[in-house]
């Protein structure tokens, strides 16, 4: 790692035995504001300059702590210096500082303020007082950051020219155990202070999301990390240096040509953004085929959308339901599956090659069931006005549609029609969430309890 070098003029006759970006001569005799004696820079080892800028109101002691840190990280870096030491050496230098009036201002409106007299020198951040994380760099010598150690180390590395993922790949892994990973910036292997920038330990393995094998070919001691957060996978050593692991989280190890998103430790990029149109109430998505059902409520009168107190509906403000179909990736035409009546939030899920809808209305709770070009097929109605969950479970295949009214929780069974409602002995603040779990053959339900 070296720090990046911005100066004008040609390279020839520059020379820089240590590689750090800083010429020898800069580093002997001076340069600028670079006053070798009173910052304790060497031709022989690996040194850069942190300009830091405050933002009105900080004091220089309520950063010393994250500067401390900061010179503790970097001089525990494995590269070998000339002089035979290891690390890199920051030498913290005070950039100007933000004004009051400056405060209202972005990081790179700052840059010529704060970085005025070290320029082409060193690498510059403008602290805010927020200590919890968060920076942005869009130079190769300034960032925006917060009071927080880890945060500065990673824009840095940014500014050296490090990125989210492993050099040579477009994708994020859980292998690549830098602190420019989003999975490992504050963390690694569970502990706060053992993040790092990466050495390529694990640069060798190819990981192929539709592909991948669950046999890796390093020791189990040097995988461990993966169980701690934020993956928390399952391993099992197999040999000195060879170590299963359970990618797809099935409990089988060892298998092969395994599909999974292994990745998603901080986010998962979806794809691309479908935007249905504008909603009354919370949508509900069910499959339909190969085929992908969105259904949301709507108001027969969208300009009552501008006022949000008015956008829902309920029993005096009653709307309609539209399904659109996600085919191919593409959003198909709205349809009006229940032109009017509905008096709440839906739910459905496919059953019997169906999609059944249920939602409440005036004569009670209403279940629909449509084929698959969304015509409706079926209507039985509830007399009980509730909060609807459909779950569909299988071995054999039966559909259940649980009920929440008032804290309580009852169900019912389609066997072909709707049975009758039982009560369960459960009991919940909100509507229930239910879904089928296949390979322990079960139902679970999340409820909410009247405590914190």
């Amino acid at each position: 790692m070296v720090a990046a070098l911005l100066v004008a003029g040609g390279f020839d006759d520059i020379v820089d035995s240590d590689s750090d970006g800083l010429p020898d001569a800069w580093e002997v005799a001076g340069h600028g504001p670079i006053d070798p004696k009173a910052h304790g820079c060497s031709p022989k080892k690996a040194d850069f300059f942190l300009v830091v800028c405050l933002r009105h109101g900080m004091t220089h002691e309520s950063v010393k702590g994250t500067l401390d840190q900061l010179k503790k990280f970097f001089g525990a870096m494995p590269n070998k210096n000339l002089d035979g030491s290891t690390g890199i050496n920051v030498i913290p230098v005070w950039g100007n500082p933000a004004s009051e009036a400056d405060n209202a201002k972005g990081y790179p409106e700052l840059y010529d303020h704060c970085m005025k007299d070290w320029r082409g020198i060193g690498h510059g951040v403008l602290l805010d007082p927020n200590t919890g994380g968060g920076g942005q760099a869009n130079r190769p010598d300034w960032a925006g950051c917060s009071n927080n150690w880890w945060t500065i180390a990673h824009e840095l590395g940014h500014q050296f020219g490090l990125d989210h993922h492993a050099m040579g790949s477009d994708d994020v892994s859980p292998l690549y155990t830098s602190l420019m990973n989003y999975d490992y910036s504050y963390a690694l292997d569970g502990d706060s202070y053992k993040v790092h920038f990466s050495a390529g330990q694990f640069a060798s393995l190819k990981l192929n999301e539709s592909d991948l094998d669950e046999a890796l070919p390093y020791p189990e001691a040097d995988l461990r990390f993966l169980t701690k957060g934020p993956y928390h996978f399952q391993i099992k050593p197999d040999g000195p240096n060879k170590t299963l692991i359970d990618w797809n989280r099935n409990t089988v190890f060892g298998e092969k040509h395994v599909r999974a998103d292994i990745n998603d430790g901080y986010g998962t990029n979806v794809g691309p953004l479908l935007e249905a149109g504008k909603a009354a109430g919370s949508p509900v998505l069910a499959t339909l085929g190969n085929d992908l059902a969105v259904i949301y409520p709507v108001l027969h009168k969208e300009t009552d959308l501008a006022k949000w107190s008015a956008a829902g509906l309920s029993p005096s403000r009653r709307g309609a339901l539209v399904a659109r179909l996600v085919q191919n990736g593409k959003l198909g035409a709205p349809i009006k599956i229940v032109p009017n009546g509905v008096s709440g939030d839906a739910h459905a899920v496919e059953a019997f090659n169906k999609l059944f809808v249920a939602y409440p209305a005036a004569n009670g709770l209403v279940l629909d069931s449509f084929d698959r070009t969304l015509r409706r097929v079926g209507s039985v109605v509830a007399k009980d006005a509730a909060e609807p969950t459909l779950v569909r479970t299988t071995g054999p295949e039966q559909l259940w549609l649980f009920t929440w009214n008032q804290g309580n929780v009852e169900y019912r069974q389609m066997k072909p029609t709707l049975g009758r409602s039982l009560k369960l002995d459960i009991t919940s603040q909100t509507p229930v969430a239910a879904v089928w779990h296949p390979r322990i053959q079960r139902l679970l339900m999340a409820v909410t309890e009247p405590r914190a």
